[in-house]
């Protein structure tokens, strides 16, 4: 019972055992204290025999304590495990026919093979330790995950990097342990276990870190205690979110042995250098930040150790609130920036940008709230909003009589890694009645070249439904014919930093000349963005290039003023050509 217990509440490098010594009350003994040192006697042949050991002293027939010791000590066969037990071991016990009949001898051999199982168990629960892993879980155990925190400290100081500790442990771990028992409890940490590295080898997690940061160690490092080591960081900030993934993640419920079990965690962050240069003042450090997140905090909750960085944290988590609610507020609209053809001066397309207007915060920039919707995945929910309401939008355009006058919509690398993208943008643009041809979709090169293969496939099914594609910030990543020849593309965007001063400097030039003439030899369209000023716009026209699109033309405008531009910009009102054409 004691050894039973003692598993499951401390780390498995420990072992607790018990012996006994037992005095049986008789006639022979007149004294309580004798009966003491009766059960002291016995106590002392019980650890002179080996640990967890039960020995009875019975005075019944009167023996003198030298031999009743000797008689003690030959009922008790010491095996060491590591060397193997006697051959002729088994024999001796069955022999012992003098020590009280075969039926003692029967319960003596039971006993004998249950301590030679437990004694193998043990050491097989050694040699796993030694191995550096944990024995339930499979996970790398405490010394093997203080080895790496200070294997990562020395690359950190010969590199300047920073790395994140984080420690975790399951909320009220002991009720369920005491409620269903140590093998639900082992079952519960090996499944949590599992989870937990699930969530940090999935690719949306991945890519919240730097391309560079090798993949984070998981380890078990107490009862019910989990470290992770995150290693080469760029950003402290990107351990908020993580950390956020893993309680929403840890709080779905479990199913085991048929019960369904909810957890909670509360974790601890330290951050080298910020908090400490050795593994010991680190991981001690997240621990207190664990503990300070349970007290101050509550259940399923985090805090870091630094008390700057927890301001700047629930910042963060403040900010990516209100972000959560603002689709179900109505907060986000679409502002249209036109497309500018410099031949016939007609608009062609509408890009579609999204803007975000909250009740505390006001106006929020894309470029503050785009980062954080991709980093917590919220850009899924919001990337169909936009797509939805673009289309929507743009069937209102041709009704109004501009058939021909697409809605351009950019894709995040996120959004492009759906399984199904090509079948919800279909059912979209037939819930919508837009026709796939006045759709463009807008993808960056870094999303192509994450997964080239899938990439072609994705883009394959895109085109034979008739949407048109284009690869937007073009000449600031591969852009590479060995790929663009490739790929079924419509357009090619040349990025605006191109255009940053009032005429291009001499390089510039040579590369923006470069890239029209690739794209036209391959047949594709070039639109110029950020075009602010007529010097940039003749450049560009006397370079042959399709389109422009900046300040000069239109800001990105709401959908009124831009159905006004329409109206303007593609000459006589095409409402009234419509209405004589379906008359």
């Amino acid at each position: 019972q004691v050894k039973q217990s003692s598993q499951g509440r401390f780390t498995s490098s420990v072992r607790i055992t018990a012996s006994f010594g037992v005095a049986i009350l008789s006639e022979h003994v007149t004294s309580p204290s004798e009966v003491i040192n009766l059960a002291d006697k016995a106590l002392y042949v019980a650890k002179e025999n080996g640990r967890n050991r039960v020995v009875a002293w019975d005075d019944s027939q009167a023996l003198e304590d030298g031999e009743a010791q000797a008689q003690q000590t030959s009922r008790v066969t010491d095996i060491d495990i590591e060397s193997g037990p006697p051959s002729d071991d088994i024999n001796r016990l069955v022999a012992s026919g003098n020590q009280g009949g075969a039926e003692h001898d029967l319960h003596s051999l039971k006993n004998r093979i249950t301590e030679l199982e437990e004694e193998l168990a043990y050491s097989q629960e050694t040699l796993t330790q030694r191995d550096g892993r944990d024995s339930v879980t499979g996970l790398p155990n405490r010394l093997l995950f203080y080895d790496r925190v200070s294997q990562a400290l020395a690359q950190g100081q010969r590199f300047d990097r920073i790395a994140a500790i984080i420690v975790f442990d399951i909320d009220m771990f002991q009720r369920i342990n005491d409620a269903l028992g140590f093998v639900v409890g082992d079952k519960l940490l090996k499944k949590a276990a599992g989870r937990l590295v699930e969530i940090l080898r999935n690719t949306d997690t991945v890519t919240l870190l730097d391309g560079n940061t090798t993949t984070p160690t998981v380890s078990r490092t107490g009862a019910d205690e989990f470290g992770i080591l995150i290693t080469d960081l760029k950003d402290a900030n990107m351990v908020t979110w993580i950390v956020k993934r893993i309680l929403d993640s840890m709080s779905v419920p479990l199913e085991i042995d048929g019960n369904e079990i909810f957890i909670t965690c509360s974790a601890g962050i330290s951050l080298y250098p910020h908090d400490g240069d050795s593994a010991d003042t680190l991981l001690q450090n997240a621990n207190v930040a664990r503990f300070s997140a349970k007290q101050r905090l509550g259940r399923n909750n985090f805090s870091f150790y630094s008390a700057d960085l927890n301001q700047e944290s629930y910042k963060h988590l403040w900010f990516e609130s209100q972000l959560h609610h603002a689709l179900e507020r109505g907060e986000l609209h679409l502002h249209y920036q036109p497309k500018l053809d410099l031949k016939t001066g007609r608009i062609t397309s509408m890009e579609a940008l999204v803007r975000w207007t909250n009740e505390k915060l006001g106006f929020v920039s894309p470029g503050d709230f785009i980062p954080v919707a991709e980093r917590t995945g919220l850009i899924n929910d919001i990337g169909e909003w936009v797509m939805r309401t673009a289309c929507t939008e743009a069937r209102r355009w041709a009704e109004a009589g501009f058939e021909d006058v697409g809605v351009a919509v950019n894709l995040s690398a996120l959004q492009f890694r759906e399984k199904d993208l090509h079948g919800q943008i279909t059912t979209m643009l037939a819930e919508t009645g837009l026709e796939p041809r006045l759709l463009e979709v807008e993808i960056t090169e870094s999303a192509v070249m994450e997964n080239f293969d899938k990439a072609i496939k994705t883009l394959n099914e895109l085109t034979s439904a008739g949407i048109h594609l284009s690869v937007d910030d073009f000449g600031t990543g591969y852009s590479s014919l060995a790929y663009l020849k490739h790929l079924p593309l419509n357009t090619l965007k040349i990025d605006r930093s191109f255009l940053s001063d009032t005429v291009p400097d001499q390089q510039d030039e040579l590369i923006i000349t470069a890239i029209i003439a690739m794209a036209h030899s391959m047949g594709l369209r070039v639109v110029a963005e950020g075009v602010e000023s007529n010097a940039q716009k003749a450049f560009l026209a006397g370079l042959d290039c399709d389109e422009i699109q900046g300040f000069l033309f239109s800001k990105p405008v709401p959908e009124d003023e831009a159905l006004e531009l329409l109206r303007i910009h593609n000459g006589e009102d095409a409402g009234r050509k419509r209405a004589r054409k379906t008359a």
